[in-house]
């Protein structure tokens, strides 16, 4: 009779109906599981598991490297150096590493690169030679900005969309503003609003299609202030515009003073006015 279980008698007589001894302890469903499970079942768990381990934790899969293609050395060092460190530190689920190109989250990444340096567009492919390659397309640049010895190119919104490594090789015809006050920046950051931006490419656009004024640069007091200075190739004045007040009549003004050849006659050594009213002032 097992140990476990025994009959109970009637009447009639014995009984075929179970009934369990209290003194038994019945085995755990973990002791149960392990004694039914199969050799195949381990197997497969076994199989499974080192397939993960494989995919997810080997060095057959693990990113060594990251390809920036399409960003200025500069930016591809801040990216690879943000965003991309960032990722590849992090995990998905709690315990699964992201660098790994299995799990690596390319759309998250693309977004935070976007986002966070004010890009175009941005798509990453994975390379299975360990590798991460990240296309960048930069917003067209509208001008260029000048602070703490370094120069950058500001995008249509105003934000920085990056540094100069060579302003050599940038376009000449991009304006060149100077920050007087001589403020650090960071890519993505905002500096200037649209209206400046269009004030200074309008401004920009009609001086070089009208050809008698070189220009050197332009420069600001302070990225909120109104005053912008013109500095002009080979003479000793500047000519004073103001971003808050109408593009168009400070335009005409200076135009009859080119057509007028008032500058000749005036001789100006520190500036031209065309600010204030509807009068032009030398000194």
């Amino acid at each position: 009779m097992p140990s476990g279980i025994r009959y109970r008698r009637s009447f009639r007589g014995q009984s075929t109906e179970p009934t369990h001894n209290p003194m038994f302890t019945r085995r755990s469903w973990q002791a149960a599981a392990i004694q039914h499970f199969s050799l195949i079942g381990w197997i497969v768990l076994i199989g499974i598991l080192l397939l993960a381990y494989w995919l997810f934790y080997s060095p057959a899969f693990q990113i060594t490297s990251v390809q920036i293609v399409g960003a200025s050395p500069s930016l591809a060092l801040d990216i690879q150096a943000g965003p991309v460190h960032n990722q590849l530190a992090a995990t998905r689920l709690f315990i699964f590493p992201q660098y790994s190109l299995m799990l690596c989250d390319t759309q998250a990444l693309a977004k935070t690169i976007q986002q966070t340096y004010s890009l175009d567009a941005v798509s990453i492919d994975k390379d299975f030679a360990h590798r991460l390659i990240i296309t960048i397309d930069e917003k067209d640049p509208e001008l260029i900005w000048y602070t703490q010895d370094h120069y950058y190119y500001l995008d249509q919104q105003g934000s920085v969309a990056g540094m100069i490594d060579d302003i050599t090789k940038a376009p000449d015809t991009f304006p060149q503003i100077i920050d007087e006050a001589n403020e650090p920046v960071t890519t993505g950051q905002t500096i200037l609003d649209t209206d400046r931006i269009a004030f200074l490419t309008s401004l920009n656009a009609w001086i070089r299609d009208d050809g008698r004024i070189n220009i050197f640069n332009y420069s600001l007091p302070t990225r909120q202030g109104t005053q912008l200075s013109l500095h002009v190739s080979d003479v000793p004045y500047v000519v004073y515009f103001d971003i808050s007040r109408d593009l168009q009549l400070q335009q005409d003004k200076l135009k009859r003073v080119l057509d007028e050849n008032m500058i000749s006659e005036k001789n100006p050594t520190e500036y031209i006015d065309v600010r204030i009213g509807d009068r032009v002032y030398f000194k």
